[in-house]
């Protein structure tokens, strides 16, 4: 929507609403690309965040599913 209007700008006949236009859809198209970058970055951190969680949810899965194995087979050997 905003595009839009700034995009009938661009391509009005006086030539100072279009240069007025032009400004304003390059500080626009700056401002999505930071937009842009800023939520990459912070989805990024967020993956990576979750996923060093589930590792270690995994990893203390694993070495408590480890002690409960080593448990029953020492319960099996002294029967």
């Amino acid at each position: 929507m905003i595009y839009e209007a700034i995009y009938r700008w661009c391509k009005h006949q006086n030539k100072e609403v279009s240069y007025a236009g032009y400004a304003a859809m390059e500080a626009f198209l700056k401002q999505v690309s930071i937009f842009t970058s800023i939520m990459f970055a912070y989805l990024h951190l967020v993956a990576v965040f979750s996923l060093t969680r589930c590792c270690l949810l995994i990893n203390n899965l694993l070495f408590l599913l480890g002690k409960v194995v080593q448990q029953t087979c020492n319960r099996k050997k002294d029967q």
